[in-house]
């Protein structure tokens, strides 16, 4: 049988039969809870519960040429380092081709006479006048089919036909798979080419738009003879080797392919993880063409079927018993059979079916190579052979619709559930479908894209992202590599470096797009750090919040006076027309001699008066004394800000505000006011500008209420300024809420989460909140801790802004950027 045409996502095969097609979606499924797979693969076991016939599950690798992947990168930006990028992503394809998984469900419509008898009787009312309507369009039909002059012929009617009895059938798929969707006529353009070109790329894509077809008008009837699409699919020679296929194309390409058959597997799956097509199209970095045909029969017909089996196996029984004794296999197909009986009698249906696995390549050793693999990661589930003499049936049975004749000997009788199991639904893939390089999956090695902006455009989530882990660990290459390739794509953004100049990397690779703050010995930095916000009030906030930080003001009862005055001071000063330091300390000044203030309050003016003059000599306070409207802070060329905050002396993580030194707190406020600085550049750029915000050692702001509440408004309003807020922390408990502060949860405003080594258990357990990871006992806890301490730079768990976790290795391309990136001493 051939494929005659098709319409939508209905095939018509040259035997009259019609087939609807439909992609099955890839769920999350890879580091997913335990119920979370059951909900999954309980999709498909509603369905084979409930339906009768024959099907097929039908799931094919589509490469995906270097060049389409460089086509679709080359919309983010037309930069010089961007398209090196691209090269460099194109030379890696080259060598690891990339590929594209499309499962599909491809089940046979209702007959045209079903079809036809179910209008009938849709209206009784008109039976007789539908009925020989019928009669003659099926008389049409039935000598057309008999006849076979030429090429076979549909009818409209026909099609009307199929497309009503699709409709049923999508219908009551969705009830039961809510995110199945119609096939594609390009869908369907792939799945005719899969056999032809496995193992080749790139496919070529020929399908006409529309379909070429002969409309004629025959005894008043609309007649539709379709073109043969055979030819402009492929033209190759199919020649089947001993076991295995070759396909000699016209333009001497060749494609090796081996073609296997599931000769056994176990009878039933009881434990999740025993997926037994999951495994090999999602975890191995070669791509597998897989089929199953099956057929479910109604629990009435199967228990024909079963006790006809049995009463084959206690006949062959009663004969060893005669000769000799009787081997254990006749006793355990006893057993199976009144298990399988017992069922059948409770209304459960049963399946039989055939599973077929297919790999290709360019040349016979790579062939070999792939089979090896396959059957290796296929080993201890399923038994994979070369039927003698059937490989070209089952190169056959990989085109949609056709079973290709493959001798019954090789069915396999199941529960139905067995089917459903087999993880068709699942992917362990994520990240986007373009965008950076980013890393590749730890165990296929299949490219992990990111757009970091897609998440808020897109899918309307956040585009916030987290990088988790201990020195060494790769978060901070990762957040340098995100930072490095958003200015590629015409972004602006503003970097927070606490680490000692570690992100002057950045500044080195965009000299004259930058500028670098440093604080420190020879910093020449100087701003108000009372003229930050667009208006007075704003600027007074951001200036209550950075004195309160500095100077160790809480909301705590016994510090009411200390706030009261700051309060007043800086009342004093927003009256005025000169917002800076200088003018501040002339109003605490102001507090301290005013005669009606209780004396303790002139006391705290003293005192505060008496720490900020202190700051005017240090190498890193003076940068506070900036005169107002002479700023140096402020460079409008700039698209990127890297504010390198060396030699002070920040707090030890953990530690609570009321135990730092006085050094520590400045520290703590300098960190503070200048992400506010940082943070005012990116607030007044157009909606339209893409930014970015990275915060290394976040867990620094995240310990003080002002900085938190900061992050936090960088979290609401990162959609609405199109802003990815880019977090780096040791420990992954920064980002969770705390115990009574449930409403600042970090954790559930991330879309992108990485997470590296970690050695602590209890850092451990966090990990496994933090992305969402099941954990059901001590036993998974346990696994947990030797998987994070055993990860190493840029080796960890990414979860993206859809849910799906996988175990990923970030892979900069490009070596000097490796090299720029890594602090690793040499």
């Amino acid at each position: 049988m051939h494929t005659l045409f098709w319409h939508d996502n209905i095939l018509f095969l040259d035997n009259g039969t019609a087939y609807g097609v439909y992609r099955l979606p890839a769920l999350p499924y890879e580091n997913q809870p335990d119920a979370v797979k059951r909900s999954i693969y309980r999709q498909l076991e509603v369905f084979f519960q409930t339906y009768r016939g024959s099907g097929q599950i039908l799931s094919v690798a589509v490469p995906i040429p270097a060049e389409e992947v460089t086509s679709r990168m080359a919309a983010f930006s037309k930069h010089p380092h961007w398209r090196a990028h691209m090269e460099l992503v194109a030379e890696q394809l080259r060598e690891h081709p990339s590929f594209e998984r499309l499962t599909f469900l491809i089940l046979p419509l209702a007959s045209p006479l079903a079809a036809a008898w179910s209008q009938v009787l849709d209206r009784p009312d008109r039976i007789r006048e539908r009925v020989a309507d019928q009669f003659l369009r099926f008389w049409g039909y039935t000598k057309r089919k008999v006849a076979r002059v030429q090429s076979p012929v549909l009818t409209k009617h026909d099609i009307e036909a199929a497309a009503h009895a699709e409709l049923r059938t999508f219908n009551r798929l969705q009830a039961v798979i809510p995110a199945l969707a119609r096939a594609t006529p390009h869908e369907l353009e792939l799945l005719h080419r899969a056999p032809y070109h496995r193992g080749l790329a790139p496919w070529p894509v020929v399908f006409p738009d529309p379909l070429p077809r002969t409309v004629t008008i025959e005894g008043g009837e609309v007649v539709i003879r379709p073109r043969p699409l055979r030819l402009a699919l492929a033209s190759a020679a199919v020649r089947e080797d001993t076991f295995r296929i070759r396909v000699e194309h016209s333009d001497g390409q060749v494609s090796y392919q081996s073609v296997m058959a599931a000769a056994s597997m176990p009878e039933r799956l009881e434990t999740i993880g025993d997926e037994w097509l999951y495994l090999p199209l999602e975890k191995l970095n070669i791509p597998v063409d897989t089929c199953v045909h099956f057929e479910i029969l109604s629990p009435q017909r199967a228990r024909e079927i079963v006790y006809r089996r049995k009463k084959i196996v206690v006949a062959q029984g009663e004969e060893y018993a005669q000769t000799g004794d009787v081997p254990w296999d006749i006793y355990d197909g006893l057993e199976d059979a009144q298990a399988l009986e017992a069922k059948l009698k409770a209304g459960m249906a049963f399946s039989v079916f055939h599973a077929f696995f297919a790999v290709g390549a360019d040349n016979e050793l790579e062939m070999l190579r792939r089979e090896e693999l396959l059957k290796e990661r296929l080993q201890g589930a399923i038994q994979l052979v070369h039927p003698p003499g059937d490989a070209l049936k089952i190169w056959q049975a990989f085109f949609p619709g056709q079973s290709g004749g493959v001798d019954k000997a090789w069915s396999i009788p199941a529960d139905p559930t067995m089917l459903a199991a087999s993880g068709a639904l699942g992917t362990a893939q994520v990240g986007d479908p373009t965008g950076m390089w980013f890393a590749k999956m730890a165990h296929s090695g299949r490219p992990v894209w990111v757009d970091w902006f897609r998440a808020m455009r897109e899918l309307n989530r956040s585009g916030a992202a987290a990088f988790v882990g201990t020195l060494g660990s790769g978060k901070s290459v990762g957040m340098k590599y995100a930072a490095d390739t958003m200015l590629q794509w015409n972004s602006m953004g503003a970097v927070v470096d606490p680490k000692q100049g570690e992100y002057g990397a950045l500044v080195g690779l965009w000299p004259q797009e930058s500028v670098w703050w440093t604080f420190g010995a020879g910093s020449d930095l100087r701003f108000s750090p009372f003229r930050l916000g667009r208006d007075a009030r704003e600027s007074r906030l951001i200036a209550e919040g950075f004195l309160g930080v500095l100077l160790n003001v809480t909301t705590r009862r016994e510090d009411q006076r200390a706030s009261l005055v700051l309060q007043r001071a800086l009342a004093a000063l927003y009256e005025g027309e000169k917002w800076d330091m200088d003018h501040f300390l002339l109003c605490l000044d102001a507090e301290r001699r005013d005669e009606q203030r209780r004396e303790e309050e002139r006391d705290v003016a003293d005192l505060f008066l008496g720490l900020l003059e202190h700051y005017r000599d240090g190498e890193t306070g003076r940068a506070l004394f900036g005169k107002d409207g002479e700023d140096n802070v402020m460079d409008d060329r700039a698209r990127l800000v890297v504010a390198s905050i060396m030699g002070l002396d920040f707090p030890d993580p953990g530690s609570v505000p009321d135990a730092w030194r006085d050094s520590q707190r400045f520290a703590v406020a300098i960190l503070y006011l200048v992400t506010q600085i940082a943070f005012r550049r990116l607030v007044m750029a157009p909606q339209s500008v893409k930014k970015f915000f990275a915060v290394d050692e976040a867990w620094i702001l995240r310990s003080i209420p002002e900085g938190r509440a900061l992050l936090n408004r960088m979290l609401l309003l990162g959609r609405s300024m199109n802003l990815v807020l880019m977090m780096a922390v040791q420990n992954p408990d920064v980002l969770l809420p705390k115990e009574g502060s449930e409403n600042d949860d970090v954790s559930a405003s991330l879309g992108w989460c990485f997470v590296g080594r970690i050695t602590s258990r209890a850092q451990v357990q966090h990990a496994v909140r933090l992305l969402g990871l099941p954990l059901e006992d001590e036993r998974d806890l346990n696994h947990y801790v030797e998987v994070f301490q055993a990860f190493e730079k840029g080796r960890g768990f990414l979860r993206d802004p859809l849910g799906r976790i996988g175990e990923v290795q970030i892979d900069v391309v490009d070596e000097g950027l490796l090299k720029a990136f890594s602090t690793t001493p040499e």
